[in-house]
């Protein structure tokens, strides 16, 4: 799935750098996909305007754990007017069910300096509610789920240097 977001604002930017899952008051967008239109669990995913990721999954209609980390994509560009998101995810993370071919759907900007939020599907501040509440996307044909396995390569190294000059309880 490819989704672009173009964030026009006559806002100043903020864009700051953190760690991967670390919310702060910057400027940020997000889109939340339910594939099996249940109205109560999404997948999340989140990118600032540094590029930052962020993703969880969104369960009892309401409520998010960041818990969750996935492999996907996010690239940022700053541009004369704002700054524009591109994000992709692999349909093998969101566990696509062959019964269901239209899926819940919302995209949401933040803006860091003035605290605004937009919605494509938008609800009220005061109504219940959240995954309940999303767009639909779709129809989709020819969509089917497939085997859910990823390698990810990983190594872990340690280096150790000791002064001899220096005493030290560890040699």
């Amino acid at each position: 799935v490819y989704v672009a977001i173009e964030c026009e604002q006559a806002a100043e930017r903020v864009a700051r750098l953190t760690r991967r899952d670390r919310e702060v008051a910057d400027d940020r967008v997000s889109i939340d996909i339910d594939t099996s239109r249940d109205r109560r669990s999404a997948f999340h995913f989140q990118v600032s305007a540094a590029g930052v990721q962020s993703d969880g999954l969104r369960y009892e209609d309401t409520e998010l754990s960041s818990e969750w980390d996935e492999i996907w994509e996010a690239e940022v560009a700053h541009t004369a007017t704002g700054w524009t998101a591109e994000i992709r995810i692999p349909f093998r993370i969101l566990r696509l069910r062959g019964d269901v071919d239209t899926w819940g759907f919302q995209v949401r900007r933040w803006t860091g300096k003035t605290g605004e939020i937009d919605e494509w599907a938008y609800a009220p501040l005061d109504a219940g509610g959240e995954v309940s509440r999303y767009g639909e996307l779709g129809p989709f044909e020819g969509l089917r789920p497939r085997g859910n396995i990823a390698l990810v390569p990983f190594a872990l190294t340690r280096f150790v240097r000791t002064d001899a000059s220096v005493p030290s309880a560890y040699g």
